[in-house]
């Protein structure tokens, strides 16, 4: 065999091994940059789960809705809207919901002149209550909605 054949044969066979490699090397690449995006996306789904569990805990504790806890439990539930099916979706805009109502009786109570009507004060904090008994269960089975998207 001369050396220009030798070189021809290596040379043929070089080039698919390269391309394999190479092909290899893109897959491994890929890979990891799905393993990535899954991570990322886990994080983000663990993050609003745990801002809601925030104002929830706390909602059991103290029987109202923080302001500041508030606020954070609305940027999540906008967070939500782009990581969570629609079932989870709307199940965090009621509470949403519940929680806005509560701020907005509480406002309301807290700016009453003196002389309002007892029995208009007394029926806005028996639906406070009833806000408060929602947020308070929706915290028993926070763990359950979320648990299915958060593998």
């Amino acid at each position: 065999m001369q050396l220009s054949e030798v070189s021809a044969l290596t040379s043929a066979l070089l080039t698919p091994t390269i391309g394999a490699a190479v092909a290899y090397i893109a897959y491994q690449q890929w890979r990891t940059n799905q393993r990535r995006e899954e991570r990322e996306s886990r994080a983000a789904r663990l993050a609003v789960y745990r801002r809601v569990k925030a104002l929830l805990r706390d909602v059991d504790l103290t029987r109202e809705v923080r302001r500041d806890l508030y606020k954070d439990f609305c940027e999540a539930c906008a967070e939500a809207d782009f990581l969570f099916p629609e079932p989870l979706r709307n199940w965090l805009g009621e509470l949403e919901s519940a929680a806005t109502q509560w701020i907005d009786y509480n406002d309301a109570i807290s700016t009453a002149a003196p002389d309002a009507d007892l029995a208009s004060i007394k029926r806005i904090e028996h639906d406070m209550d009833g806000l408060i008994d929602t947020l308070q269960n929706a915290h028993v089975v926070l763990r359950e909605g979320f648990e299915e998207h958060m593998k």
